[in-house]
């Protein structure tokens, strides 16, 4: 995954968390927010959102204390996936206006100590057979055993490889805070 793609992924969280990126943001015509809005824009630097004829205003140290709770829940999510197991589906589509999808592959992805280890479940509609399961759990089972033995110089250089890696992404996740201006766009019910 690209830092590109983690950055849109932390953006679209503070987004979530009724945060903005700066810039003027869109509103449709239905939107709850009324007030000086021309063509359906925001403008930059308002900070009110009208709810039941009661203006909100976020202050400057409640908008850092909202920015640093979603920093500490990415950083929490971060540690959550070297912990648990999940099922990925990833989907490939062409694209245009109407996409039609080329290929679509289930993973079980399982935490191996070094990073996670992919285990394919179905491609399209089939499962993947018996055989093909049974071996990618043997794999799974092989660097279990490795990420045991302290004393492989292996596993000595993947686990300072993968220490890098989520310091790299925890310092990234970190100066998000500073490297967008982040401004209240309002709160919804």
């Amino acid at each position: 995954m690209s830092y590109g793609h983690k950055i849109s992924i932390l953006a679209g969280a503070l987004a979530l968390a009724g945060l903005g990126l700066g810039g003027p943001q869109q509103v449709s015509s239905s939107s709850a927010l009324s007030g000086n809005l021309q063509d359906g824009v925001l403008p930059a630097g308002s900070a009110q959102s009208k709810t039941q004829g009661e203006t909100l205003e976020l202050s400057d140290a409640e908008l850092a204390a909202k920015t640093d709770k979603v920093i500490a829940n990415q950083h929490a999510d971060d540690a959550a996936l070297d912990e648990y197991e999940r099922v990925e589906t990833y989907i490939d589509r062409t694209p245009g206006a109407n996409p039609h999808v080329i290929g679509e592959k289930t993973y079980r992805v399982v935490p191996t100590g070094t990073g996670t280890y992919k285990i394919l479940l179905r491609e399209g509609s089939t499962p993947v057979p018996a055989a093909e399961y049974r071996r990618q759990l043997q794999q799974w089972a092989a660097a279990l055993k490795l990420a045991l033995d302290p004393n492989n110089p292996r596993e000595r250089s993947a686990q300072a490889k993968y220490r890098k890696k989520r310091r790299d992404r925890a310092d990234m996740v970190a100066v998000a805070r500073d490297a967008f201006t982040v401004k209240w766009m309002g709160r919804e019910n």
